[in-house]
């Protein structure tokens, strides 16, 4: 439900709504509210402002209340510096003062783990209850790709966005169209391959850097994304893939990793400067940029995170420790 901004006042920790009136005074109702972190956040924030109107959804036991906040679009300034950003189907990287930062996404593993989950569903379902049983569509209902992927896509934007903010730069991103990610899927003979690349939402990402760049009034200029990881940054050659994620160029002699030449050529298409040799990129894991606040606690939070693999050989470790004990 939607309450008027006449009906409803916030005190510091409750809210009082009006619920009827005879014409000269109003019967109140008040609710008291335990704010969340967020509410906090931007309740104490200067820039930001509450909105006039309240939503509210009313439970068994407990009120859900709802708080908007808004704030002025900032005006576009004169970029100091370029932040280039490289979009793949497992990892978004981005080029900022000589260092190339990849964040892991693991769309196709998150992918691969929804499709054979609803096929699952699917055979389970149609053969109980039919192929458009209510039953089976109540279930799919609770799945959560979308949601996920959606909350991941804004994180990464905003990560990338108010690190381009707080330094005065400006984004270049790749001109990427519906047209242009259809055409590229036509030359993709792998059914799989193809399928996984068209949910991994490339356009999806772009217009939340967009959203989030207008909003903070961030520019934004969009290249080429022709060949952006086949050619060599410094000599402009074809470049020799072994299989991984690493190439070799033929006229240097030296070796580029993936995401590391698409950041280069990307910001040189731009117009701004690039090193004068690969460097290395700085892994951070989904586990750690989709809790961290900027980029530097994101990399406080990774240099204290422990691979999966680790932790399950140290609790194997503690595991056998205990059987000899025994």
């Amino acid at each position: 439900m939607v309450v008027h901004p006449q009906y409803w006042r916030l005190d510091s920790d409750s809210v009082q709504i009006a619920v009827e009136s005879d014409g000269r005074r109003c019967r109140r109702v008040t609710v008291e509210f335990k704010a969340h972190e967020h509410f906090s956040r931007y309740y104490d924030d200067p820039e930001w402002e509450l909105c006039k109107e309240l939503r509210f959804k009313v439970r068994r036991n407990s009120v859900l209340l709802y708080f908007a906040f808004q704030r002025e679009k900032s005006e576009a300034y004169e970029p100091k510096g370029w932040v280039s950003v490289d979009i793949n189907e497992n990892s978004i990287a981005f080029l900022v003062n000589g260092e190339v930062y990849l964040l892991k996404t693991g769309i196709s593993a998150i992918t691969k783990d929804y499709f054979w989950k609803r096929r699952k569903i699917q055979s389970y379902y149609d053969g109980k209850y039919g192929r458009s049983s209510r039953a089976k569509r109540k279930r799919m209902r609770k799945l959560r790709e979308k949601r996920r992927k959606k909350d991941w896509r804004y994180k990464v934007a905003r990560l990338i966005v108010t690190e381009a903010y707080r330094r005065r730069y400006g984004i270049i991103l790749e001109e990427l169209t519906l047209r242009g990610v259809w055409s590229m899927l036509r030359h993709i003979k792998n059914k799989k391959l193809r399928l996984r690349i068209a949910r991994a939402a490339f356009l999806g990402i772009i217009r939340a850097i967009k959203e989030y760049a207008s909003l903070y009034g961030v520019p934004v200029v969009e290249v080429n994304p022709a060949y952006t990881s086949r050619l060599c940054p410094l000599h402009g050659c074809e470049l020799k893939y072994d299989g991984n994620r690493t190439a070799s160029c033929s006229v240097g002699g030296k070796v580029w990793h993936r995401e590391v030449a698409g950041t280069f050529n990307i910001m040189k298409r731009g117009g701004a400067p690039i090193p004068d040799e690969p460097i290395v990129p700085v892994v951070i894991p989904r586990e750690v940029w989709t809790r961290a606040r900027n980029l530097n606690h994101a990399l406080e939070l990774a240099r204290h995170e422990k691979p999966k693999a680790v932790k399950l050989a140290a609790k194997y470790e503690r595991y056998i420790e205990a059987l000899r004990k025994a």
